[in-house]
């Protein structure tokens, strides 16, 4: 039959090991002596035989008793990192977070707006979630993911469970392997970004001359793939300075700002009230 033991029996067995008395050790826990004894006399019953002997009277902890003490520390430790593991979660303070990202180049930058985060002393972990820009509101109300990270261009409805801040700002800018090549209509165009030809800064470019409609658009998947084809003069990339941030110095490109309305950006950040994680959220983004 497997024996079942209550922590305040570990509790005991550590107390009385410490404090070498009944009476010291009823003290430290809080307890009366004659409380203790029966304790005591309960898990030695448990047990099946004594875990301390009496010796000048003072407890000693016999070979039972020692391997019983082993554990007692173990579990003991375990029951105090389990105790302010879950107090942390329920203040918010770790745990999972699922941050929903709408394209797939946010995975370049979404650390540098994430640096003013403290995931060591909060204990989060961020998971990210590549998700649809029209499923922003649903994703967050099915609680699939915890907060969004988009571009302000996205046009939604705010409703009234959902609160929005803004984490960065940023621009979109030429960058070459030639000095000239972005003072020219550019004739091949390097992108991370799929779905550029149907944004407004693909229009605004078309209509003030910087590219034309036959302008080739080339659309990479991985910043290495992008930043290769510059170096070797394959065409004018155009790309957001924030993903550039750590790069800037690392190669001897020409940049060039793109002085158009559309290329500024400002980052918002979007969560929801009602959830469970609403805690979590706001101390994850130092509210």
């Amino acid at each position: 039959m497997m024996i079942l033991f209550d922590l305040r029996y570990y509790r005991l067995v550590k107390a009385v090991h410490e404090e070498e008395t009944l009476t010291r050790a009823a003290d430290k826990l809080h307890l009366t002596q004659s409380a203790l004894s029966h304790q005591l006399k309960d898990l030695e019953h448990k047990v099946g035989f004594p875990v301390f002997n009496r010796v000048r009277n003072r407890m000693k902890l016999n070979e039972p008793g020692l391997i019983f003490l082993e554990s007692s520390e173990r579990i003991l430790k375990e029951e105090i990192c389990l105790r302010n593991t879950l107090e942390k979660f329920k203040n918010g303070k770790n745990g999972k977070l699922k941050i929903g990202l709408t394209s797939m180049g946010s995975n370049y930058w979404i650390s540098q707006i994430l640096k003013v985060y403290q995931y060591s002393s909060l204990e989060l972990e961020p998971v990210f979630i590549i998700i649809h820009k029209s499923d922003v509101i649903d994703c967050l109300n099915l609680g699939q993911v915890d907060m969004v990270i988009i571009d302000d261009s996205m046009n939604f409805k705010i409703a009234q469970n959902i609160e929005v801040f803004e984490v960065a700002s940023s621009e979109n800018i030429f960058i070459s392997q030639k000095e000239n090549s972005t003072t020219q209509k550019i004739k091949k165009l390097i992108t991370l970004s799929q779905d550029f030809y149907t944004s407004l800064l693909y229009q605004e470019l078309i209509k003030n001359n910087l590219i034309s409609s036959n302008t080739i658009n080339n659309a990479v998947s991985q910043l290495d793939i992008f930043i290769y084809l510059i170096k070797i003069g394959f065409g004018v990339g155009i790309i957001d300075s924030l993903i550039l941030k750590d790069y800037t110095n690392a190669f001897n490109f020409t940049y060039k700002s793109i002085d158009l309305p559309s290329a500024k950006t400002r980052w918002l950040l979007i969560t929801t009230t009602n959830t469970t994680t609403i805690d979590r959220n706001r101390h994850f983004i130092g509210v």
